[in-house]
Order: C-alpha cells, then sequence, then structure tokens
C-alpha cells in the first residue's frame, strides 16, 4: 500500500477492483482454452481407427472400431477427433451409405468451427467490458473532481481570496482529475495484454479443426 503500484490498485476506486477482477476471471479462461487445445493435439496423436482391427471399416467390424473408442482415456473422449470418428461410425451404421457419411462428416466439420468461434464469446466480451469499467471510472472521478472544482471556486469567492489561494485549493482537485485517467490507464493496458493471447489461441484453436478436417 505505501508504493505507487499498491497505491495505483488500490486507491484509484471500485472500477480497478472491476478492471482487475474481469481481467483475472479472463486469463483463467484463456488458460482452460489453452489446456483444452493441447489436450485435442494430443488425442491426434492417437490412432483412432486401428488397422489392427482392420485395414477397412465395415458394417461387420463397426462394433470394435466403436468399442475401441469408448475406451479411450475419459479426457480425450471429448475432442474433435474422437467425436467426430464416433458420430461418423454411428452414423455408418445406421445409414451404411459412404456418400451419406462423407457428407455428414463435413457438415460435422462447419459444427465444430462455429464451436471454436463461439466459445470464446465470454473472453470477447470480458476484452469489451474491461475497458468500459475504466471510463466508468474516469467519469465518476471527473464528476468528483468537478464538483470539488465548484466547491473551490464558490469558498474562494465568497471570501475574496487571491489567484494563489484558488491555485493552492485547485492543486488536489486537479491531482484527484489525474487519478481519475489512471482507471482507463489500467483497463486499456489489461485489453491490450489479454487481445494477443486471446486471438492466438482462437486461431491456434482453428487450426487443429482444420488438421482433424484434414
Amino acid at each position: 500500500k505505501d508504493q505507487w503500484i499498491g497505491d495505483f490498485f488500490i486507491n484509484r476506486g471500485w472500477p480497478q477492483y472491476a478492471s482487475t477482477f474481469l481481467s483475472g476471471w479472463c486469463i483463467g479462461l484463456l488458460i482452460l482454452k489453452g489446456l483444452n487445445i493441447q489436450k485435442q493435439r494430443r488425442a491426434m496423436l492417437i490412432q483412432a481407427l486401428p488397422e489392427a482391427i482392420n485395414p477397412e471399416v465395415s458394417v461387420h467390424n463397426l462394433k470394435e472400431f466403436h468399442d475401441n473408442l469408448l475406451n479411450f482415456p475419459k479426457k480425450l473422449r471429448n475432442t474433435y477427433m474422437v467425436n467426430r470418428i464416433r458420430k461418423a461410425l454411428e452414423f455408418f451404421y445406421v445409414r451404411q451409405n459412404n456418400p451419406e457419411t462423407s457428407q455428414m462428416i463435413s457438415s460435422m466439420s462447419e459444427v465444430d468451427a462455429n464451436k471454436v468461434s463461439g466459445s470464446y464469446s465470454m473472453v470477447k466480451v470480458f476484452l469489451w467490458a474491461i475497458p468500459i469499467m475504466g471510463f466508468i471510472g474516469t467519469v465518476l472521478g471527473i464528476g468528483a473532481a468537478i464538483g470539488e472544482f465548484g466547491t473551490v471556486l464558490g469558498g474562494s469567492g465568497g471570501e475574496g481570496g487571491g489567484t494563489d489561494d484558488i491555485m493552492g485549493a485547485l492543486t488536489p482537485v486537479l491531482g484527484s482529475m489525474g487519478m481519475a485517467f489512471d482507471t482507463t490507464l489500467l483497463a486499456l493496458v489489461f485489453s491490450i495484454i489479454l487481445a494477443f493471447p486471446a486471438s492466438a489461441l482462437q486461431s491456434k484453436e482453428e487450426d487443429v479443426v482444420t488438421e482433424v478436417d484434414e
């Protein structure tokens, strides 16, 4: 609290706490997204359709391939690769038609791409809300400073004080206005820091979906 960084975070009003809280929440979401991408890539290293069962997938050996997927580690079952192959096997079991199964797999590619885009909606909301919190803090600070400014002028006018007295009384008012802009500064810095990893992670996850397509 006695250092500048502590004063910067603690003595600037509730918007500083709100911006920091939202930024921490956003960082947590990005960490989870990064771990999920690693899990998706690990799932692609596993041979989901092993040739040891059969070099070709047919109606007669579908159950063996399907059971092989169900025996995967639990954390790898809910991945793009495993889900797509499992649903393709189940669709082929029902329809027993190669072209229709291929078309279904292509449609799942669009579903996964939309899922990736939608999963970052909360992060985008935070990246929008954090600067807004900074602006709110600045508006509140300027409003309070203007109120103090009016009080100073009214008091100085009534007492007939000189210019030096007015400037001395205005010094804390100007200081509070400077403090008000610190809330926007912090929010903009948080937004810049978070925007780059968020964009990079979304691009990486989209690349994973493309690799699954291939």
